[in-house]
């Protein structure tokens, strides 16, 4: 996500505004250290989304991070991320299918109820550029 705007990732290094079926010609070079293109004329305004943060214990901060793909959200953990099942309290590492990952969270009222995060991978890496995520 850039100023707002979320992109889909196509190829390597090259990101298309995820708008692009619409006509969107925005789009974004990045060659996994630093952003090195940016063509940014939209054709439409950013989408409604917002990044939460709540504060599990002080070394817990969890982000919920807005999806370029869907209406859910991921939720990120010590770097980790993880999807949310049928919009309930259940929270699964994101590679729970690809690396059969058993890491999962339970939150209830916007708090950690269950905790079970012995993952059988390394976390994602994203870029993080004010207050923006971009997985890469």
């Amino acid at each position: 996500m850039i100023d707002g705007y979320t992109y889909s990732q196509y190829r390597d290094v090259y990101w298309y505004c995820s708008a692009k079926f619409q006509g969107c010609k925005a789009r974004v070079r990045y060659t996994g250290v630093e952003v090195v293109k940016v063509m940014t004329d939209h054709t439409h305004p950013p989408p409604k989304i917002a990044i939460q943060k709540y504060i599990h214990n002080e070394n817990d901060e969890i982000i919920m991070i807005p999806s370029s793909r869907s209406k859910k959200h991921l939720l990120m953990l010590h770097g980790y991320t993880y999807s949310q099942r049928n919009y309930g309290p259940h929270w699964y590492c994101s590679s729970t299918q690809t690396q059969k990952c058993p890491a999962r969270l339970h939150l209830f009222n916007n708090k950690l109820e269950k905790i079970m995060t012995d993952h059988t991978h390394p976390p994602p890496k994203y870029l993080c550029k004010n207050g923006k995520y971009i997985k890469v």
